[in-house]
């Protein structure tokens, strides 16, 4: 999704967030070459959502490979045994709160997080430190 500025019609950048206590988040985007800016408020509910699917605000830092977000949450089967790791009781529980449609996305994603950093098993730290790399 892009952000175009009414005044001049050029593509706004993301300029800022920042979350509140009641879990709502404020989005800041802004136009380089008017100045123009707007601010996007999301409710708690959608606050949630970004945050399970482990979508960072702002954009990533490299391109995304190809039919990678295709290929990390339908991973099954053989394959997923293979990239599986050990789950504590703790997170197991913490896990099963999530909501049920996007529990398969945060559970490969927490997972990913935990091999591609050396984890062997997943516990609430683990957990915590995937939700804070996806700056939520």
């Amino acid at each position: 999704m892009k952000m175009l500025c009414v005044k001049c019609d050029e593509p706004m950048a993301f300029k800022d967030a920042e979350g509140s206590n009641d879990g709502t988040a404020g989005l800041v985007f802004a136009c380089g070459k008017c100045g123009n800016s707007f601010a996007m408020l999301i409710n708690p509910m959608e606050a949630q959502l970004v945050r399970s699917l482990g979508v960072h605000v702002g954009g990533r830092k490299e391109a995304a490979k190809p039919m990678e977000i295709i290929k990390d949450t339908l991973l099954t089967g053989e394959a997923r045994q293979e990239a599986a790791v050990l789950w504590d009781t703790e997170a197991e529980e913490r896990l099963q709160k999530v909501p049920a449609f996007v529990r398969p996305m945060v559970q490969t994603s927490i997972e990913k997080f935990a091999a591609d950093h050396g984890y062997s098993r997943i516990t609430n730290d683990v957990m915590d430190k995937a939700k804070k790399k996806s700056g939520m």
